[in-house]
């Protein structure tokens, strides 16, 4: 979410209800509907110029954006538009993502080391904030980083099906707490607000809603072509049928889920259906048991979320 401009709670109400009315509606058993980093990267260049970001407004057209893409998936299900994924050019479509990557990795890199980059700010510019002030490297978010990828890159590689980001994550928080970084300058989450997603109607201008349309409907494209191709993949190679269109028609009811409960525009996670399927899952069913314990975690377990250093989510994004 913070990639997209927008406050850490609303990527924490995106699998609650979205997930869960996604892996109740769709055909694939290994898709995961998640406002991932190219989903992000893309709301929030859709929403740069129209909003300052982290506002309550800039949070009301992320909503809206998720509305709008939510109407355009049903239209394609509808009118059995699944089959136009086939003739999306893979290669185009991962230099596209590769591109949002990159832009991804910058922000991140500037997390690690310390150094803040606009959020709002184009490629070239973050890059060159970061390489002109890398005079104000901070040292101890350095530390933090280095001692997150200590533990994240050997442990991927030697047991990938452990969940190592998370254990990446309790550990610098703990670490964090008892060396009292925060108070050296080491950036951290901050406090998130408790409770449900709160379920509400952005109320914008008919001109912001016409506004948003258009890239609503790039973004629509991109994760259409994005998780139709995933799915097609992972049904391949386990020998089960997918249904393009209903796949389409879960997206779409996931979106508009996603913009009545105060969150953004979710896409197909490729990271997550890879770590779904190493550790050999085979259902939807991880979907369900991960909004169970998102909600338990909304409710009663926000306040262990404040400490989390951003260094360490650098490293892990």
């Amino acid at each position: 979410p913070q990639i997209a401009g927008l406050p850490p709670i609303a990527g924490l109400y995106a699998p609650v209800v979205p997930s869960v009315v996604f892996a109740l509606v769709a055909s694939s058993r290994h898709l995961v509907a998640a406002p991932d980093a190219a989903a992000s990267a893309l709301v929030g260049s859709a929403l740069v110029g129209l909003a300052a970001a982290g506002s309550q407004h800039y949070a009301a057209m992320a909503a809206a954006m998720a509305l709008i893409g939510g109407l355009l998936f049903l239209v394609f299900a509808v009118f059995r538009l699944g089959f136009l994924a086939n003739f999306l050019s893979k290669p185009i479509l991962i230099g596209f993502v590769g591109g949002l990557a990159t832009d991804i990795l910058i922000s991140q890199v500037a997390k690690m080391v310390g150094i803040k980059v606009p959020s709002s700010a184009e490629f070239f510019e973050k890059l060159t904030t970061l390489l002109t002030h890398l005079g104000a490297v901070h040292w101890w978010s350095v530390a933090v980083s280095l001692f997150s990828l200590a533990i994240l890159v050997p442990g991927r590689r030697r047991w990938p099906k452990v969940p190592w980001a998370l254990i990446v994550l309790v550990a610098a928080t703990v670490a964090a707490v008892a060396l009292h970084l925060s108070g050296k300058g080491v950036g951290v989450l901050g406090d998130v607000p408790s409770g449900p997603p709160v379920l509400a109607f952005p109320r914008l201008a008919a001109s912001e809603w016409v506004r948003l349309i258009l890239p609503a409907l790039a973004l629509t494209v991109v994760t259409m072509g994005e998780g139709l191709l995933l799915a097609r993949s992972f049904a391949d190679k386990y020998g089960y049928q997918t249904f393009p269109d209903r796949d389409l028609a879960a997206f779409g009811v996931a979106n508009l889920a996603a913009g009545m409960s105060s969150s953004f525009t979710v896409g197909s996670s490729t990271s997550r259906a890879a770590a779904m399927d190493q550790s050999g899952s085979r259902s939807q069913l991880p979907m369900l048991v991960m909004a169970a314990g998102t909600l338990l975690l909304l409710l009663f377990g926000t306040g262990l979320l404040s400490d989390i250093p951003a260094p360490a989510i650098g490293a892990i994004v």
